[in-house]
C-alpha cells in the first residue's frame, strides 16, 4: 500500500535534537516506499537515476531543505553515470538548482567512468564525493559548495591501484571532529566483499589506514553498496546485498562504535517489494522529530534505488521502528 508523506510543514516543525532520544533495533526496523519512481531531469535525457545520497538541512541552502547527489544509469551505459546535483523542498519533487550545471563532474577520458556519488553537509557547506574507476585506479574525488550550484575543483581524496583491490560505494559522515569514510572492498578472487572504515580530520584526506568492519549478513550474503549516518550515539547503515548489477535486498544495521554492526536477520525491504526486481544503493536521513503511528515510530526518511532490467530509478520511503511499548528505547 502506498505510504503518504508530509511536505514542507514537516520540514519546518522538525527538532534536530529529537533523534538523539532513542536507539534503533535492527530486527524491529521495517522499510516502506510509496511505489512511485521520482522524476529527474538528467543530462542524458533518460530520466533514469540511481545511487541517491540525500541530506536534510533545516535552515536550507539557496532556499532548499533537501539536497541529493545521484548518477544517471540505464544498466548498460557507464558513460552516463556522472554525478548530478538536485534540490527539493519536500524530498519528493526534485529540480536542478538555479545556477547549477549537471553533471557536476564530467565523464573522464578513455575507458574510465564515474559512479557512486555521496553528499554530506558540515553546517556551512555541502561536500560531494564520487568514485572514478577503470583507468588502472579506483579514485574517490571530493569537492565542496556553499550554495549547491557552484562547486570547487574536484581533488583526489583516496586513490588505490585496481590490481590491489577495488573500492566501491563511498559514504562519509562526521563523528565528533573526525570525518569517517566507509567503503566496500571488493576482491574479485573468491568474490570477497568487506566494509572498511577510514578516518581523517579533513574531508579530502589524507585518510588513515582502513579497518575492517564486523558485518555479518544472513545466509552468507555479501555487502555491495551502503549508506551510513551517525545518529546520536549510533551509526546506522543500510546495506544492499548483491553479486551483480541486478540488485538485491536491503538490510539495516546499527553500531555503537562504528566498527561492529548488528545486522537485522530479515531484510529491511525485500527486492520483491520494490517496483522493479531488485534494490540497490539507498539513502537514509534520520528524522529529527519522532512520528508515532500506533506501535511504530518513523525514525528515518529513505530514498531507495530500484532496478528493473534497464529501468533504474529512485522511490521515496520511510524506515520505522516497531515498538511494543509506549516508551522509547533510550540511549
Amino acid at each position: 500500500m502506498p505510504t503518504s508523506f508530509k511536505g514542507q510543514s514537516e520540514v519546518e516543525s522538525r527538532n534536530t535534537a529529537a533523534s538523539d532520544a532513542f536507539v534503533a533495533v535492527p530486527d524491529r526496523c521495517v522499510g516502506t516506499h510509496d511505489g512511485q519512481l521520482l522524476k529527474f531531469l538528467t543530462p542524458c535525457g533518460t530520466g533514469l537515476m540511481t545511487h541517491p545520497s540525500v541530506v536534510f538541512i533545516p535552515q536550507g541552502i539557496s532556499g532548499y531543505s533537501y539536497w541529493m547527489a545521484g548518477t544517471p544509469y540505464d544498466g548498460v551505459d557507464d558513460s552516463i553515470e556522472n554525478p548530478c546535483i538536485y534540490a527539493s523542498h519536500d524530498g519528493a519533487t526534485w529540480e536542478i538548482p538555479a545556477g547549477a550545471t549537471n553533471p557536476v563532474a564530467p565523464k573522464p577520458p578513455g575507458r574510465a567512468h564515474n559512479s557512486d556519488a555521496h553528499l554530506a553537509f558540515d553546517g556551512a557547506a555541502l561536500h560531494l564525493w564520487y568514485r572514478r574507476t577503470n583507468d588502472g585506479y579506483d579514485t574517490i574525488l571530493h569537492a565542496t559548495s556553499s550554495d549547491g550550484s557552484q562547486w570547487s575543483e574536484f581533488d583526489h581524496a583516496l586513490r588505490l591501484p585496481q590490481h590491489q583491490e577495488r573500492i566501491l560505494s563511498p559514504t562519509v559522515c562526521r563523528s565528533g571532529t573526525q570525518w569517517v569514510m566507509y567503503t566496500v572492498k571488493f576482491v574479485r578472487h573468491g568474490n570477497r566483499k568487506v566494509v572498511q572504515r577510514r578516518e581523517s580530520g579533513n574531508p579530502c584526506g589524507p585518510w588513515g589506514a582502513p579497518t575492517n568492519c564486523d558485518i555479518n549478513l544472513p545466509d552468507g550474503r555479501l555487502p555491495w553498496h551502503i549508506d551510513v549516518c551517525h545518529v546520536g550515539s549510533q551509526f546506522w547503515m543500510v546495506i544492499a546485498d548483491s553479486t551483480s548489477n541486478e540488485g538485491g535486498d536491503l538490510f539495516f544495521a546499527t553500531s555503537q562504535e562504528g566498527l561492529s554492526f548488528d545486522v537485522a536477520r530479515e531484510p529491511l525491504l525485500s527486492r520483491h517489494s520494490s517496483v522493479g526486481n531488485g534494490l540497490y544503493r539507498s539513502a537514509l536521513v534520520a528524522r529529527p522529530s519522532i512520528e508515532r503511528g500506533g506501535s511504530e515510530i518513523v525514525i528515518a526518511d529513505a530514498w531507495y534505488s530500484v532496478v528493473d532490467g534497464r529501468r533504474w530509478g529512485v522511490c521515496r520511503g520511510e524506515i520505522s521502528l516497531q515498538t511494543p511499548s509506549s516508551d522509547l528505547p533510550l540511549m
